[in-house]
């Protein structure tokens, strides 16, 4: 039994899709699973009314997210579907907060026995990823500062994400990417959303859609899906391995990566990202705290337009008196995350480079500089951005090891 998991921010139009599907399944054998309580109504009533020579069956999951709770739900619902042997393929429409690449893990733990519950082989395989994106809101969301349980009522309050990371994450992991309500969006916009979708995704299938039609030929049966390749190439990373993605760049959508040798002075980078950024960090102290003299030597204001035209920047960080921990920069819409993210190898002996399964003759020469491996290393991605704006205000950050007096992050600790 193939398999289409469907996502897509809430209001998007995939219950409309799945609508659409199952009234043109043109002999299909295809059943439902639904992770989405407002939508359950109106799809038992389209069950009810299709051809009975077509079996349709409809299974709801609640109280919970077949991304994280209900997963282990969500198998066997599958295998149970599977076993069955009245079905060929299965819709899973998942809710407009979840992450499909925790869904799609679930057939891969699967696969390797991970679910004890699970009495019979798992046969049901994933074909693919459909994101739906609303046009009409898509740039508006991605500018959002929310959280996602200040949007949504149905998320649990211990969730922490914040809107344009779910939105990354439903774009990056996705195989086939519907742009719907094209019809309703001014088209410079719609092309602004396409090139930010081929930078974060190039080798989605993007289709420009109108209440979420188009030929099922291009949803179903695409043997599109990966996990190998979902996982390790989101839009980012290609860019870091400076890999070639011109097709982005038709819509005006480019990337470029600063790369230095020095380490940031933590007090200057603070006030220039916090001056156009809201700033996250992990919880905990302040490592020195600053004070506004200390803090204004860095003339922010001469910087306010180099971050114009910035979509996203993602990569690793060297903060002054900080050199054993390696840092990460998280940069989407307004959000800028900022934390650790594993120590610098150069501080490590090869036997724990063993132990992190690399091997040494491999990391040595990353290693040999006189700083190590420590460094800057970031990748942007924006629509008409000023690459030497842009350097000259990191640049202006730099300093040397030792001189920088003021930390304005909280301390780090790795696990």
């Amino acid at each position: 039994m193939r398999v289409t998991i469907l996502s897509g921010f809430l209001g998007a139009g995939k219950t409309t899709l799945l609508q659409y599907i199952l009234s043109h399944a043109e002999g299909r054998k295809i059943c439902v699973i639904v992770n989405d309580m407002a939508a359950l109504n109106i799809d038992a009533a389209l069950v009810r009314h299709l051809d009975n020579s077509n079996p349709t069956e409809m299974v709801q999951l609640e109280n919970g997210c077949i991304c994280c709770t209900l997963r282990e739900d969500l198998v066997l619902e599958l295998a149970q579907l599977a076993a069955k042997d009245q079905f060929d393929y299965c819709i899973i429409e998942s809710t407009g907060i979840s992450e499909p690449m925790q869904v799609a893990e679930a057939f891969l733990l699967a696969e390797r026995g991970h679910f004890a519950q699970l009495a019979t082989p798992f046969t049901a395989e994933l074909d693919a990823c459909v994101t739906v994106i609303d046009t009409v809101n898509f740039l508006s969301q991605y500018n959002d500062t929310r959280r996602v349980v200040d949007i949504d009522a149905e998320a649990a309050d211990e969730d922490d994400r914040n809107l344009v990371d779910l939105l990354i994450d439903q774009v990056e992991f996705a195989d086939i990417v519907l742009l719907n309500k094209c019809d309703l969006v001014d088209p410079s916009a719609l092309t602004t959303i396409e090139g930010i979708v081929k930078r974060f995704n190039p080798s989605a299938k993007v289709h420009h859609t109108t209440r979420s039609q188009l030929p099922l030929d291009l949803l179903l049966d695409t043997n599109l899906f990966s996990m190998a390749t979902a996982t390790r190439a989101p839009g980012w990373l290609l860019s870091l391995r400076e890999e070639s993605l011109p097709e982005s760049e038709e819509f005006g959508i480019t990337s470029f990566v600063y790369r230095r040798r020095q380490p940031l002075d933590p007090g200057k980078l603070h006030a220039l990202l916090s001056a156009t950024f809201l700033l996250e960090e992990p919880e905990g102290e302040v490592a020195v705290p600053s004070n506004d003299a200390a803090v204004s030597q860095l003339e922010v204001s001469q910087y306010a337009l180099a971050f114009k035209g910035l979509l996203r920047a993602k990569g690793f960080i060297w903060l002054a008196n900080r050199s054993d921990i390696q840092g990460q920069l998280s940069l989407a819409g307004k959000l800028c995350f900022i934390g650790p993210e594993a120590p610098w190898l150069c501080t490590l002996s090869q036997e724990q480079w063993r132990q992190m399964k690399l091997e040494p003759t491999l990391v040595q020469p990353e290693v040999e500089h006189e700083h190590g491996d420590r460094r800057q290393e970031l990748v942007f991605i924006g629509q008409a951005m000023d690459q030497l704006a842009l350097e000259a205000a990191l640049d202006a950050c730099l300093c040397n090891e030792g001189d920088a007096t003021v930390d304005p992050f909280v301390q780090w600790t790795l696990p």
